[in-house]
């Protein structure tokens, strides 16, 4: 564990170099872009160039590593294919040994018809006695012959069946060769096709998202910073330009609050100077008032005079006027006479005016109410063509809404397919780093591999980190790079190790005891000793026999429960031969 725990701090530290490092490298290009102002669309276009340039040399190194496998499996498959062609050892040996197998029973068959045709010519010249015995060895010998056909016959289909169940496998094995072949043939078209599509069909920027580089992001972020605080310096001067409205605001209270005072003053002054005026007046008035009632005691004075003297005079001007009134009724009767014929006639006229009137009132009155009517019509026609366009609108606003939701839905599908197709991607190059796992050597290519997935993990863009399944998948990728390093390691030490010999349990139980010092040499464990009576049993007491000098009453054939014989070591099991010292 302490080698383990050393390469791990050593990773750490490593990683903390880098982490320092591409900090530092990162401060100088901020640095560089705020003290030349370059542009932030400049600096997201630069960045998008450096990081698409980036992912398209990984991808393009992962498809020709793929493309490289190919070829290489396409060499191997090949290989084989032609082995397979150019050989058929296994076919030509069973040939081999049917032919030597039938070519033996033949001439074992050619043999034995000889010994027949031998036989069948002595017959012809030998005597019965001869005859006889000759007979019965051309019945063994017949009977020979007709097994060796039979058995040459069985050798013959045998051989046969051998070699179509050879050449049978022998096509199957070509066959499947062919396959292979053909399948890495067209996996390595696969590849090449992939290849060329991706070199000359590939923008780097399409496999990017736009502004997702550390240096476009810091700018962003800067800038976002640099509106944030112009937008609070705009905040403050504005605050400043309230608190100035105020203290003006502050400084014309005072000067209406003064004018107020001042306002006051002078009304207080004017009514003053008022009070005086009215105690003038009052005294004016009382000087009027006495003046006026010495007027009025004069003036009644001469209304008495005037009242008598107007009432001789109306005296004579009331009978005057009883004449004149008699004289003005009798007129007034002529007149109303008069002026009731004229009013009759007058009624007369004004009552055919009024129907003239009233029939022109009802000609203007219908024609009032058509026109209404038609300008009602056409209000009603308006009315019905403003609710048609105001449909319309409200339907084209409707679809208008409907096509940008479509579109919003739209482009949130294809932005969820390319991130997607960018978390595929990441994972197959995940992937790809992962087979390489399983030939890990050590700690230290276990290192390297982390390392470059750690690479790899730098260029990620915020949708990629935020697939929760792909950030699992790299970081168990990590978790199965370092646990691989360190089974390498540990079997790489296993192996280097001597190898330790165990004895079994039963070879330790059942081992035979080693001879003690003056036995018989070649003595059988358990033989009967020199001088022992015959039929005693070797090796052991007879049951129920006293030890000699036993103390008498003692149980016959056993130990006393508990107790162990002199010399025998204790939790030693009974009968057990005695461990030599």
């Amino acid at each position: 564990m302490s080698e383990l725990e050393r390469e791990i701090t050593k990773t750490t530290k490593q990683k903390s170099d880098l982490s320092i490092e591409f900090n530092a490298q990162r401060r100088k290009a901020n640095d560089f872009i705020g003290k030349n102002e370059i542009p932030l669309e400049e600096v997201i276009k630069a960045d998008d160039k450096v990081i698409g340039a980036i992912e398209f040399e990984l991808v393009k190194a992962m498809r020709e590593k793929d493309k490289e496998e190919a070829e290489k499996a396409v060499a191997t498959a090949q290989a084989v294919y032609e082995d397979l062609s150019a050989s058929s050892n296994d076919v030509t040996m069973i040939a081999m040994e049917v032919a030597a197998t039938v070519s033996e029973l033949e001439e074992e068959i050619a043999s034995v018809q000889t010994q027949l045709d031998d036989i069948n010519a002595q017959m012809e010249a030998a005597g019965e006695d001869e005859k006889l015995e000759l007979m019965v060895a051309q019945g063994d010998t017949s009977d020979k012959l007709e097994e060796l056909k039979a058995r040459l016959e069985q050798a013959n289909v045998d051989g046969t069946k051998r070699k179509m169940e050879a050449q049978a496998e022998y096509d199957e094995h070509l066959e499947r060769a062919r396959a292979d072949l053909d399948r890495a043939n067209d996996e390595f078209e696969q590849s090449c096709k992939s290849f060329d599509d991706f070199i000359n069909n590939t923008n780097p920027l399409d496999l990017i998202t736009s502004g997702c580089g550390i240096i476009s992001k810091d700018q962003t972020k800067i800038e976002a910073e640099n509106l944030k605080k112009q937008l609070e310096r705009s905040k403050m001067e504005a605050e400043q330009a309230r608190l100035a409205a105020q203290q003006a605001q502050e400084q014309a209270e005072e000067a209406r609050r003064k004018a107020q005072e001042e306002a006051e003053q002078a009304r207080l002054e004017t009514e003053r100077a008022a009070q005086e005026a009215i105690e003038a007046a009052e005294q004016a008035r009382r000087e009027a008032e006495e003046k006026a009632k010495a007027d009025i005691e004069a003036a009644e004075q001469a209304r008495k005079e005037a009242e008598e003297a107007m009432a001789a005079e109306a005296e004579e001007a009331r009978r005057k006027a009883l004449e004149e009134s008699e004289e003005a009724r009798r007129l007034a009767e002529e007149q109303a006479e008069e002026a009731k014929r004229q009013a009759e006639a007058d009624a007369e006229e004004a009552k055919r005016k009024a129907q003239e009137e009233a029939e022109e009132a009802r000609r203007q009155a219908e024609v009032e109410a058509e026109e209404a009517k038609r300008k009602a019509q056409e209000e009603i026609e308006e009315m019905r063509r403003k609710a048609e366009e105001e449909a319309e609108a409200k339907r084209l606003e409707e679809e208008n809404k409907r096509k940008e939701e479509e579109a919003r839905q739209k482009a949130d599908a294809e932005r969820a397919e390319a991130i997607a197709k960018k978390v595929a991607l990441r994972r197959d190059q995940i992937i790809a780093i992962r087979n390489e796992m399983k030939e890990l050597k050590g700690d230290e290519e276990a290192k390297n591999l982390r390392e470059r997935l750690y690479n790899l993990q730098l260029t990620f863009d915020d949708d990629e980190r935020g697939s929760t399944e792909l950030m699992d998948f790299y970081n168990k990728t990590m978790d199965d790079i370092q646990n691989s390093g360190e089974i390498a390691r540990l079997k790489a030490e296993n192996a280097k190790k001597p190898q330790r010999v165990v004895r079994k349990v039963t070879e330790r139980v059942n081992r035979i005891p080693r001879r003690k010092a003056g036995a018989r040499p070649g003595a059988r464990p358990g033989a009967a000793r020199p001088g022992a009576r015959p039929g005693a049993r070797p090796g052991a007491a007879r049951p129920g026999a006293a030890r000699p000098g036993a103390r008498p009453g003692a149980r016959p054939g056993a130990a006393r429960p508990g107790a162990a014989r002199p010399g025998v070591r204790p939790g030693a099991r009974p009968g057990a031969p005695k461990r030599p010292k």
